[in-house]
């Protein structure tokens, strides 16, 4: 007998080329941060340790070696940037697990079915109202890293209108951060640097008001025209009829969901505002309250829907296999802060910046502070890390130009900029993953909105120093 001739059919394998193309998202961030890395390091071999002792700068001998550098993003679970790191890894595979569950229950689409349907005249009122929640949020709480739980609730709802996905992004991500930048009672970027400076607490609020409903102004402006230029027609059809398909077993499952999730919101705020919860706040486990609402949330779903545990499970490890290359960049842009802090070259770098600018005018100074916020942004993500470093320096040389209010607003508003752009913060590094989108595809599709930000900054800046912006009134 003969042998069978069987025709196989072998699946070709990937080149290195072609997983880079599938994975354009994550080799162009890839590519940035490493870029960053290798500066970072090279910066530690051109310039010497320094410190500051008051406000006395003195230099030191540190060597910082090349396999400290390479070994940096595991070193950096050493410090207490790694903890954080770590909470917001542990977030993402949360977050991304419970989401891939919620998908494939349909639960997530019953909810958005009935927004969409109360909204389905009034789509535009709905971005306007999303918009002035996360700018709220902001603003006067300080959230920021809870808002990566969000995001892909916001896809999917706007989605449904027939907007793509950077929608979502604009009224999640740039809202929050037109809050951050007006922060009314934002602990981390008003409170902090405010005791640092020795100012009353939350003094000069008018400006803080004013520049509020500017950045809320401009958000929403661009928002709606972004919003009815666009050309996306793949709009899921709203029919009359949906408040009538009722189905209970979807109803009780999606009433459990938005329930755990306000509960989780809720547990954050009183992070916020009440001393027994302070401990909490000061560990820097809200994330994980929130985490752990959307986890409790996914369990009471798959439980209603009576969703084997098995599948479940097999869900919610996609979600987290899905959340991988996030973890890795965030790791890696962390890296980068280690590097500077751990070798001392960030005080160096802040006493070259201020000897090289002393002499100059008043407002020409505040820009200059303006622009080391922006510098200092791209290596120390965290806001209130930046105000402990920079503002006991700067406040004082501050209030000898008569500046140290608009120094102070400044310093919200690089923040502002800070979360908008910067490839080294995790939570944009963690939603662009989410949205599978490439860092260069953010900055070409949204430009225009971050030079207008980045105008009206200027603008404010030097609005606040032509009226001599201080604490009066209020």
């Amino acid at each position: 007998m003969g042998k069978k001739n069987v025709n196989t059919v072998k699946k070709p394998k990937k080149s290195f080329l072609g997983w880079i193309k599938e994975n354009k998202t994550f080799t162009v961030a890839l590519g940035i941060i490493l870029l960053l890395m290798i500066i970072g390091f090279i910066l530690t071999q051109v310039l010497p340790a320094g410190r500051y002792v008051g406000e006395v700068y003195e230099e030191f001998k540190l060597d910082f070696p090349f396999w400290k550098f390479l070994c940096s993003p595991f070193l950096l679970f050493t410090t207490s940037t790694g903890k954080s790191v770590a909470i917001i890894v542990s977030f993402l595979f949360i977050i991304c697990g419970v989401m891939e569950t919620m998908t494939n229950s349909n639960v997530l689409t019953y909810i958005f079915d009935r927004i969409v349907y109360k909204f389905r005249n009034h789509k535009y009122l709905l971005l306007i109202i999303v918009i002035a929640f996360f700018m709220a949020v902001g603003s006067l709480i300080g959230c920021y890293d809870e808002i990566v739980a969000f995001v892909p609730l916001l896809i999917v709802l706007v989605a449904k209108f027939g907007f793509d996905k950077h929608m979502g992004i604009a009224v999640s991500l740039f809202a929050i951060s037109a809050g951050f930048a007006a922060g009314i009672f934002n602990s981390f970027l008003v409170a902090i640097p405010q005791k640092i400076a020795d100012v009353p607490d939350f003094s000069g609020m008018w400006m803080r008001i004013v520049a509020f409903l500017i950045f809320l102004a401009f958000t929403c402006a661009y928002v709606l025209f972004k919003a009815k230029k666009s050309k996306n027609t793949k709009s899921i059809e709203i029919k009359d009829d949906i408040s009538k398909k009722n189905n209970p077993t979807l109803g009780k499952a999606s009433i459990a969901f938005v329930l755990s999730v306000l509960f989780g919101f809720v547990l954050v705020i009183l992070t916020l505002f009440v001393p027994a919860f302070k401990p909490v706040k000061d560990s820097g486990c809200s994330l994980i309250l929130l985490a752990g609402s959307f986890l409790l949330g996914g369990v009471l779903t798959a439980f209603i829907i009576k969703m084997p545990p098995k599948t479940f499970i097999r869900h919610f490890t996609k979600g987290i296999r899905s959340t991988l290359m996030a973890a890795i960049l965030l790791l890696l842009a962390s890296s980068i802060s280690y590097t500077l802090e751990t070798s001392c070259r960030l005080p160096t770098i802040l006493h070259i910046f201020v000897e090289a600018t002393m002499g100059i005018s008043p407002l020409a100074f505040l820009f200059i502070f303006y622009a080391l916020f922006l510098l200092f942004g791209l290596f120390i993500s965290s806001g209130s890390s930046r105000a402990f470093l920079l503002i006991p320096i700067l406040a004082p040389i501050a209030k000898e130009y008569g500046v140290l209010y608009p120094m102070l607003l400044a310093f919200a508003l690089a923040d502002g900029m800070v979360s908008l752009m910067y490839p080294t913060n995790p939570i944009l590094i963690a939603i662009l993953n989410m949205t599978k989108t490439s860092y260069g595809e953010y900055i070409k599709k949204n430009w225009i909105y971050f030079l207008g930000f980045f105008t009206l900054s200027i603008l404010l800046l030097c609005f606040a120093y032509a009226v001599g912006y201080n604490a009066y009134p209020f």
